[in-house]
């Protein structure tokens, strides 16, 4: 309980620290959903409650007169802290890990504007009682329930899109020697390059992956020519070993071309040939160019 300016304002700390707690936990779990991020529940919930007992302690500073810092910068450095509470970046390197950062710092902070937008505005619907009119009710129900269309709309199709991406997207395992590299693989319908010496299907295969393993040392490279809409040109092709997937088929002895195009996105080492599900099907071995 405290009093400003005359008025006797009772506050529930108790209340006001759930209310925060729940709301914090349900931004998590959601933005965890749609970036396909690990589920670390413990992680989620301490975050939650340490973020939470922040705010508890703005809102009662507030209450009592004191200075504090403006509402808005608090709540961006709450979600600031509540993303790097609740995530792990193990699996990126360098810029990557920043990068990760502030996409899921974005993406939380937004689904948190538009759903304590929608809360204001249903609260003051609420609050102001007789004195709103009816019109004024309805009209502040329909943006709130646009609102939470919109948020909803956006967040299925992120969904649908990473949904969509995970069916063309699977790990596998590059051996070459005694030398291996676990690397993310793209099935790409567009990839049609092949070879006009044997007519084999050609991967695309990440320079500095190649260069991991070692292939230049044991091997001289082929030059298969190459046109796309980016330009045409000769791509240094060699000849792997072994490629596991993680769906247990095996491609053996197969081209892949190296570019530093796919260098710059980390996500992708290797982009299949359309004609590779049938070269892992089969797995035959060659050992001609």
């Amino acid at each position: 309980m405290t009093s400003v300016q005359g008025v006797v304002i009772l506050f529930y700390a108790d209340f006001y620290w759930i209310l925060n707690f729940i709301m914090n936990l349900f931004l998590v779990w959601i933005t965890a959903f749609i970036r396909r991020k690990k589920y670390t529940p413990f992680r989620w919930l301490t975050a939650s409650a340490v973020v939470s007992f922040l705010s508890l302690i703005y809102k009662i500073r507030l209450l009592m007169g004191k200075r504090s810092i403006p509402e808005f910068f608090f709540m961006f450095f709450s979600i600031m802290l509540l993303t790097a509470f609740s995530y792990t970046y193990r699996e990126y390197k360098g810029k990557n890990i920043l990068k990760a950062y502030i996409k899921d710092m974005v993406l939380l902070l937004f689904s948190s504007v538009l759903t304590a937008g929608s809360l204001l505005l249903v609260r003051r619907v609420i609050h102001t009682g007789e004195k709103a009119s009816i019109l004024t009710a309805f009209g502040l129900s329909i943006v709130s329930f646009a609102i939470l269309y919109v948020l909803f709309a956006v967040l299925r199709n992120m969904i649908k899109s990473e949904a969509k991406k995970c069916e063309v997207t699977l790990k596998a395992t590059l051996f070459q020697g005694n030398k291996h590299v676990i690397i993310n693989v793209l099935y790409d319908t567009g990839n049609n390059l092949s070879s006009p010496y044997t007519n084999e299907p050609v991967n695309i295969i990440s320079e500095k992956t190649a260069m991991q393993i070692g292939i230049r040392k044991v091997q001289k490279p082929l030059l298969i020519p190459y046109n796309s809409i980016g330009g045409s040109g000769m791509l240094e092709t060699f000849r792997f070993e072994k490629a596991v997937f993680q769906n247990g088929e095996v491609m053996l002895n197969f081209l892949g071309a190296l570019s530093k195009e796919i260098d710059d996105n980390d996500d992708i080492q290797m982009i299949l040939n359309c004609s590779s599900k049938k070269q892992k099907k089969s797995a035959k071995r060659r050992t001609k160019w």
